[in-house]
């Protein structure tokens, strides 16, 4: 009778909303490129020591998001961000190994969740990493008509075709959501036979800090090991706060609340010349005055010729090429504040990757770039 009473009490409870279903997304989703701009960071201040971090991050976000999800699905039977917003995963067949008071899904949804959580957004972005490599190849004309090129091209085709349909299909899911024909929020969860549900209020830890610090100081080890999970759950606290923290400043950078900040101005003043016409005429008169005075030729005679700018000897195998390709120009681009002229794809892709210009390391961006119509 337990057993039964314990699996109502799971699934009479509400069910979450969408904001709190399209929260978790998006805290789920955050992580990955904050963890990126640290190790970015981490590897342009210590280059000899974690480049090879960047090299390798995916595979490294790979093995601790499937430790921390695993961790989450074994004890909350939740997700990292599912748990945060005090949700967790519910079959929507019964299983009496969820209804055994202690909230674990059965081993074949536990895996599938793993999969769908960990392995599934690591392909998914390996695969958009090859198609993007090949989309650039096709727009810069290097796929040609061999068998292997075509294909490629088909490819690409073929994943904007299901990236459209699987887009459309997660909508589709959301408004069904919305409209209690499914109870599944996700497409993720229907495919696992899975819904969410809020998470019962949790139990108060059988130790505390204090019992632990208590145990240190008094020498008591065995003690205090029993209280270090403790210390395992704050930590897991402390990541989840951190990501939620991340999310926040991006949301504040993203604001616009600078702009409604701003004080109003004050209303222009009366101008005096209405009262008084003849000082504008006497004021038209000492601008036009100042502008000769500004253009006379005497003084520009007077300053010494600046010397041409030296002729920069690697700039020779640049002669009307690109200094990136060395190629003749492909959709000529130049950078005014450098004057090089690259293609226009290997500019953009170097500006996206460096922010600057690579032939004089000058802060460069997407919107100083100019075509040229040679």
């Amino acid at each position: 009778m337990a057993v039964y009473a314990a699996h109502l009490t799971r699934t009479l409870q509400g069910t979450p909303s969408i904001f709190q279903v399209t929260a978790q997304e998006a805290l789920g989703s955050t992580v990955k490129p904050a963890l990126r701009k640290l190790v970015e960071y981490l590897a342009a201040v210590y280059p000899d020591q974690c480049e090879w971090s960047v090299l390798w991050f995916d595979e490294l976000y790979l093995l601790l998001d499937c430790c921390l999800q695993y961790h989450y699905l074994k004890h909350y039977a939740a997700s990292f961000s599912e748990s945060f917003y005090g949700l967790l995963r519910v079959p929507l067949t019964v299983s009496s190994e969820f209804n055994s008071g202690h909230q674990r899904l059965p081993d074949t949804l536990e895996k599938g969740s793993l999969a769908l959580l960990v392995l599934f957004p690591y392909l998914r972005d390996k695969v958009e990493k090859i198609i993007d490599n090949w989309r650039e190849d096709e727009e810069d004309g290097k796929l040609g008509k061999s068998t292997g090129d075509r294909l490629r091209v088909a490819a690409v085709r073929v994943y904007s075709v299901v990236h459209v349909a699987s887009a459309c299909a997660a909508l589709a899911q959301t408004g069904r959501y919305l409209t209690g024909a499914t109870p599944s929020p996700t497409l993720t969860l229907a495919i696992l036979g899975l819904t969410l549900r809020d998470a019962p209020p949790q139990e108060p830890p059988d130790y505390t800090y204090a019992e632990l610090i208590k145990a240190i100081f008094t020498g008591r080890l065995r003690r205090a090991m029993l209280t270090f999970p403790v210390v395992g759950a704050g930590l897991l606290r402390v990541v989840e706060y951190g990501a939620f923290l991340v999310q926040f400043l991006r949301w504040w950078d993203s604001a616009p609340r600078h702009h409604a900040a701003m004080p109003v101005p004050p209303p222009p003043q009366v101008s005096i010349y209405l009262y008084a016409p003849h000082y504008t005429i006497y004021g038209a008169f000492l601008v036009q005055f100042l502008r000769w005075w500004d253009s006379a030729p005497r003084h520009h005679a007077a300053m010494p010729v600046p010397p041409p700018p030296q002729k920069i000897e690697r700039d020779e195998k640049w002669v009307n090429k690109c200094p990136i390709c060395l190629n003749t120009w492909r959709i000529p681009t130049v950078l005014p504040a450098t004057g090089y002229v690259y293609c226009y794809v290997c500019i953009s892709r170097a500006v996206s990757a460096t922010g600057s210009c690579p032939a004089t390391r000058c802060p460069a961006s997407h919107a100083s770039l100019i075509r040229l119509y040679l």
